[in-house]
């Protein structure tokens, strides 16, 4: 008699939710009742749940995924009168959840100055829809000359609240508030840091400001440690703030009761600023999630055009720009020690502009004179917002770089790269494929959130990684095991609000009643 069928797999290390979710299988699997005599036998997964009665798709084989097994277990056999239910309770299935059940995230940026924008470019908390994120990042807070945390547009506090006020319409969701950014420079930071009594001021102010504000998390948006006017060894004084502002956390969490806040940073995608700001596997271990800037890869401070975000490096610059791709991105974050799931991609919903140095170079490598013009509505001079680039694009010429999945456009000496629903289904599957954490979308003001300059509807881009990262079958059910209401012979694991669907060997039903997929008998089930 076989109760427990365990079976071989490819992959790292488990991570601390993945052996949460083998103890819930686990769990499942000693509460059954019965073992009976027939031995055990294995449902065929089906990629990660998305909508009850869809058709099953064949996962393939990818390491870190589960091992395909279908020649080891021979096929059912006829019913017989003495034979009892088939568990399907396997270590394909315990398996198969872990693979599946890491929640993928889907992170959005907003800014607290794009309410100073004139006519359609304006953007307050009326025109988000809280449905569409699971994280939202209020960006940014400031670091006062006291080395406390501090706010840093004049009506902060009164926007803090109907940002946190967004909770009430979905509750799942989760806010932090980011600390710094590009124009906050490097000095606060490395005055905070440089130290222990400074650290110790800004973070003893941390958790009250958040919790005051009804935030969920701080992100720190030091950019960057070790580079414009940071000293060297702000590399190792990072690490310790990291460390310090996490054992707070969990301190403040035993002290109140509270759930525990989030931490998270975002960082650079570019690799000598890599190399320069990060310990990776260390300030890894005690971050949350991670943001990987994976744009401004190419922009207008070299000497010729290129994407800001291409999937994949061109062939014709690997030797002098061999790094500069999202992918080369994303897996040096991951070999130098950081979590595959916790590392969340960056995607720019603004493009990188160029001044052509002659309009009849126009290709991948032109040579240019500096950055676009400005845009009508951001006025920023080097990148122009999503909305902005569809106005552009009347009259324009747009190419299609299918190495690097991305499309640019120009138009006299304006020349643009940047994304489109298609370019974000690229990338997603890619993450998808990588076993990455999610997407972190900067920012929602610059896509064409009310929908009137791209012609396809609000919010392009965040609904092209929605649609693709969505929450499925489980997002709204307790861990349990779930028969599907259009096919008897599907059901659903669900842990964490994540999951993975299944089918029963071929002739057998799913029963709730046993858990188990059982014979049809007569009358049914």
């Amino acid at each position: 008699m076989h109760c427990f069928h365990s079976v071989p797999f490819r992959g790292g290390g488990l991570g601390r939710k993945q052996q949460y979710t083998l103890a819930f299988v686990v769990t499942k699997i000693y509460s059954l009742e019965l073992c009976h005599s027939a031995d055990v036998v294995s449902a065929h997964k089906e990629e990660e749940a998305t909508e009850p009665g869809a058709a099953p798709t064949v996962a393939q084989d990818q390491p870190g995924r589960v091992e395909r097994i279908s020649q080891e277990y021979p096929p059912p056999q006829p019913p017989t009168a003495s034979m009892g239910p088939l568990w399907i309770w396997t270590g394909l299935s315990a398996l198969a959840v872990l693979q599946c059940c890491s929640a993928t995230k889907l992170i959005c940026y907003y800014t607290n100055w794009s309410q100073y924008r004139a006519g359609v470019g304006r953007f307050t908390l009326q025109n988000i829809d809280p449905s569409l994120c699971t994280h939202f990042i209020y960006s940014f807070a400031n670091i006062s000359s006291s080395h406390q945390l501090a706010t840093l547009e004049w009506n902060d506090e009164a926007i803090y609240s109907g940002f946190n006020r967004l909770k009430l319409k979905n509750p799942r969701l989760k806010t932090l508030l980011a600390v710094g950014g590009w124009n906050l420079g490097t000095q606060s930071f490395s005055a905070m840091v440089s130290t222990d009594s400074n650290r110790r001021s800004f973070i003893s102010t941390v958790a009250p400001f958040l919790q005051r504000h009804g935030f969920d998390g701080l992100d720190l948006s030091w950019q960057f440690p070790g580079s414009r006017g940071s000293l060297p060894e702000d590399k190792q004084r990072f690490t310790l703030l990291v460390q310090e502002l996490m054992a707070e956390f969990r301190a403040e969490a035993q002290r109140t009761g509270k759930e525990r806040l989030l931490l998270s940073a975002a960082v650079s995608g570019e690799r000598g600023t890599i190399d320069a700001a990060y310990e990776i596997s260390t300030i890894a271990r005690d971050l949350d999630f991670i943001n990987v800037l994976a744009y401004d890869l190419h922009g207008f401070w070299q000497d010729r055009t290129g994407h800001g975000s291409p999937l994949y490096g061109d062939r014709a610059e690997t030797e002098s720009m061999p790094y500069n791709s999202v992918d080369a991105t994303m897996r040096y974050w991951r070999d130098s020690g950081a979590p595959a799931d916790k590392l969340i991609m960056g995607i720019a919903a603004f493009g990188q502009t160029f001044t052509l140095a002659s309009p009849s170079n126009t290709g991948i490598g032109a040579p240019i004179k500096g950055a676009g013009t400005p845009g009508p509505i951001t006025k920023e001079g080097s990148s122009w917002s999503y909305y902005e680039i569809c106005q552009f694009l009347q009259g324009a010429t747009t190419i299609w770089i299918e190495e690097q999945k991305v499309p640019y456009s120009f138009k006299n000496d304006q020349w643009v790269g940047y994304e489109t629903p298609q370019s974000i289904n690229a990338k997603v599957e890619y993450l998808k494929g990588q076993s990455f954490g999610g997407a972190v979308l900067w920012a929602l003001d610059l896509d064409d959130f009310t929908g009137e300059n791209c012609k396809q509807g609000k919010y392009p881009l965040l609904q092209a990684l929605y649609t693709q990262l969505k929450p499925g079958w489980c997002s709204e059910k307790v861990d349990d095991l779930y028969e599907d209401p259009q096919n008897p012979a599907k059901f659903y694991i669900c842990s964490d609000q994540t999951g993975a669907s299944f089918f029963c060997p071929q002739g057998m039903l799913f029963s709730k009643m046993c858990n188990c997929c059982q014979w049809p008998r007569r009358g049914g089930l």
